[in-house]
Protein backbone atom coordinates (compact mmCIF):
# COMPACT_ATOMS: atom_id res chain seq x y z
CA UNK A 1 0.00 0.00 0.00
CA UNK A 2 0.95 3.55 -1.03
CA UNK A 3 2.09 5.80 2.13
CA UNK A 4 -0.62 8.15 0.93
CA UNK A 5 -4.40 7.80 -1.33
CA UNK A 6 -4.66 11.68 -1.78
CA UNK A 7 -1.41 13.91 -2.08
CA UNK A 8 -2.91 17.83 -2.63
CA UNK A 9 0.06 20.40 -3.35
CA UNK A 10 -1.98 23.86 -2.96
CA UNK A 11 -1.16 27.44 -2.91
CA UNK A 12 -1.89 30.50 -4.85
CA UNK A 13 -2.16 30.52 -8.83
CA UNK A 14 1.44 30.98 -9.65
CA UNK A 15 2.90 29.14 -7.12
CA UNK A 16 4.49 25.95 -8.61
CA UNK A 17 1.67 23.30 -7.48
CA UNK A 18 0.70 21.82 -11.03
CA UNK A 19 4.91 21.64 -11.79
CA UNK A 20 5.35 20.49 -8.45
CA UNK A 21 2.12 17.64 -8.45
CA UNK A 22 3.65 16.20 -12.03
CA UNK A 23 7.10 15.68 -10.86
CA UNK A 24 5.79 14.67 -7.94
CA UNK A 25 3.14 12.23 -9.38
CA UNK A 26 5.81 11.28 -11.91
CA UNK A 27 8.39 10.25 -9.11
CA UNK A 28 5.74 7.81 -6.96
CA UNK A 29 4.41 6.26 -9.32
CA UNK A 30 0.62 8.54 -8.58
CA UNK A 31 -1.64 9.58 -11.06
CA UNK A 32 -1.76 13.44 -11.32
CA UNK A 33 -5.06 15.28 -11.17
CA UNK A 34 -5.24 19.01 -11.98
CA UNK A 35 -8.22 20.82 -10.34
CA UNK A 36 -8.17 23.09 -13.38
CA UNK A 37 -9.23 20.31 -15.33
CA UNK A 38 -12.54 19.98 -13.41
CA UNK A 39 -13.63 23.92 -13.70
CA UNK A 40 -16.72 24.46 -15.87
CA UNK A 41 -16.22 26.27 -18.86
CA UNK A 42 -18.14 29.46 -17.55
CA UNK A 43 -15.82 29.49 -14.38
CA UNK A 44 -12.88 29.55 -16.75
CA UNK A 45 -14.67 32.76 -18.94
CA UNK A 46 -15.08 34.49 -15.87
CA UNK A 47 -11.57 34.23 -14.66
CA UNK A 48 -10.13 34.77 -18.09
CA UNK A 49 -12.29 38.12 -18.02
CA UNK A 50 -10.00 38.83 -14.58
CA UNK A 51 -13.49 38.02 -12.08
CA UNK A 52 -12.91 35.83 -9.22
CA UNK A 53 -15.12 32.82 -8.34
CA UNK A 54 -17.43 33.18 -5.49
CA UNK A 55 -17.10 30.47 -2.84
CA UNK A 56 -20.32 29.51 -3.99
CA UNK A 57 -19.08 28.92 -7.68
CA UNK A 58 -16.16 27.30 -6.10
CA UNK A 59 -18.41 24.17 -4.14
CA UNK A 60 -19.84 22.82 -7.61
CA UNK A 61 -16.35 22.42 -8.55
CA UNK A 62 -14.55 20.71 -5.52
CA UNK A 63 -18.00 18.76 -5.58
CA UNK A 64 -16.93 17.26 -9.62
CA UNK A 65 -12.99 16.50 -7.98
CA UNK A 66 -14.04 14.73 -4.89
CA UNK A 67 -16.40 12.68 -6.97
CA UNK A 68 -13.61 11.91 -9.60
CA UNK A 69 -11.40 10.62 -6.97
CA UNK A 70 -14.46 8.49 -4.74
CA UNK A 71 -15.42 7.29 -8.40
CA UNK A 72 -11.15 6.14 -9.10
CA UNK A 73 -9.64 5.75 -5.71
CA UNK A 74 -8.43 2.69 -5.70
CA UNK A 75 -6.49 1.02 -2.24
CA UNK A 76 -3.60 0.07 -4.26
CA UNK A 77 -3.62 3.72 -5.92
CA UNK A 78 -2.44 6.87 -5.23
CA UNK A 79 -3.79 10.18 -6.84
CA UNK A 80 -1.40 13.86 -6.99
CA UNK A 81 -3.55 16.42 -7.03
CA UNK A 82 -2.31 20.17 -7.42
CA UNK A 83 -5.63 22.03 -5.70
CA UNK A 84 -5.62 25.73 -4.71
CA UNK A 85 -7.20 24.97 -1.42
CA UNK A 86 -7.16 28.42 -0.67
CA UNK A 87 -10.24 28.34 1.85
CA UNK A 88 -10.00 26.47 5.93
CA UNK A 89 -13.72 25.10 4.94
CA UNK A 90 -13.06 24.02 1.21
CA UNK A 91 -9.50 21.93 2.46
CA UNK A 92 -12.26 20.17 5.37
CA UNK A 93 -13.71 18.51 2.41
CA UNK A 94 -11.00 16.75 1.10
CA UNK A 95 -9.37 16.25 4.67
CA UNK A 96 -13.15 14.43 5.37
CA UNK A 97 -12.27 11.73 2.40
CA UNK A 98 -11.89 8.54 3.89
CA UNK A 99 -8.67 7.88 2.58
CA UNK A 100 -5.14 8.73 3.88
CA UNK A 101 -4.69 12.16 2.53
CA UNK A 102 -1.42 14.74 3.00
CA UNK A 103 -2.00 18.06 1.85
CA UNK A 104 1.34 20.36 1.04
CA UNK A 105 1.25 24.05 1.00
CA UNK A 106 3.35 26.07 -1.09
CA UNK A 107 4.24 29.16 0.14
CA UNK A 108 6.19 32.02 -1.73
CA UNK A 109 6.19 36.02 -1.73
CA UNK A 110 3.49 37.68 -4.03
CA UNK A 111 6.44 39.46 -6.12
CA UNK A 112 7.44 35.57 -7.13
CA UNK A 113 4.35 35.17 -8.05
CA UNK A 114 3.59 38.00 -9.97
CA UNK A 115 6.81 37.82 -12.18
CA UNK A 116 5.95 33.75 -12.81
CA UNK A 117 2.47 34.59 -13.84
CA UNK A 118 3.97 37.26 -16.48
CA UNK A 119 5.71 34.31 -18.04
CA UNK A 120 2.62 32.40 -18.17
CA UNK A 121 0.90 32.29 -21.44
CA UNK A 122 -1.06 28.85 -22.04
CA UNK A 123 -3.19 29.31 -18.69
CA UNK A 124 -6.70 30.94 -18.45
CA UNK A 125 -5.84 32.99 -15.30
CA UNK A 126 -5.90 36.49 -15.72
CA UNK A 127 -2.40 37.64 -13.56
CA UNK A 128 -4.60 40.70 -12.23
CA UNK A 129 -6.98 38.09 -10.24
CA UNK A 130 -3.39 37.60 -7.98
CA UNK A 131 -4.70 40.13 -5.18
CA UNK A 132 -7.95 38.08 -5.09
CA UNK A 133 -6.05 34.73 -4.69
CA UNK A 134 -4.01 36.39 -1.63
CA UNK A 135 -6.88 38.00 -0.43
CA UNK A 136 -8.93 34.22 0.00
CA UNK A 137 -6.01 32.70 1.33
CA UNK A 138 -6.51 31.59 4.37
CA UNK A 139 -3.07 29.72 6.16
CA UNK A 140 -3.34 27.05 7.51
CA UNK A 141 -4.34 26.07 11.31
CA UNK A 142 -2.25 23.38 13.29
CA UNK A 143 -4.91 21.61 13.78
CA UNK A 144 -5.19 20.61 9.83
CA UNK A 145 -2.07 19.05 9.94
CA UNK A 146 -0.77 20.73 6.41
CA UNK A 147 3.04 20.81 5.60
CA UNK A 148 4.23 24.26 4.68
CA UNK A 149 6.79 24.06 1.72
CA UNK A 150 8.98 27.53 1.10
CA UNK A 151 8.23 27.17 -2.98
CA UNK A 152 11.39 29.57 -3.50
CA UNK A 153 13.76 27.31 -3.59
CA UNK A 154 14.73 25.39 -7.03
CA UNK A 155 12.28 22.82 -8.23
CA UNK A 156 14.35 19.95 -8.42
CA UNK A 157 15.27 20.93 -4.50
CA UNK A 158 11.60 20.88 -3.56
CA UNK A 159 10.91 17.71 -5.32
CA UNK A 160 13.52 15.81 -2.99
CA UNK A 161 12.70 17.39 -0.06
CA UNK A 162 9.01 16.79 -0.21
CA UNK A 163 9.41 13.53 -1.61
CA UNK A 164 11.12 12.72 1.73
CA UNK A 165 9.18 14.69 4.03
CA UNK A 166 6.80 12.19 2.99
CA UNK A 167 8.66 9.02 3.20
CA UNK A 168 8.71 7.99 -0.30
CA UNK A 169 12.93 7.80 -0.24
Amino acid sequence: MKPFHLIIIMGVSGSGKTTVAQQLADEIGASFLDADDFHSESARQQMAAGVPLTDEQRLPWIGRIIEFIEQNLTEDKCFVLAYSGLRKAHRKLFLALPYSVQCIMLQTSKQVIAARLQRRSEHFFDANLLHSQFESLELPNDDEHIMLMDANQPLASLKDSLTARLGFN
